[in-house]
């Protein structure tokens, strides 16, 4: 068994950047402009329709 002895670097990997939300908001980013894509073009059908 090694002990820590002075003079001995210890080294510590650093925490990942990577998280949840990192991977999940572009995700919803898409998925949201999708939808907003979807129902302006549903509305603007209905609308059309509607008029004279």
């Amino acid at each position: 068994m090694r002990t820590i002895q002075s003079g001995d670097r210890i080294l510590v990997p650093r925490r990942s950047t990577r998280s949840l939300w990192s991977v999940i908001g572009p995700i919803l980013q898409i998925t949201a402009g999708f939808a907003i894509a979807y129902v302006t073009t549903y509305l603007i059908i209905v609308l059309r329709r509607e008029l004279p």
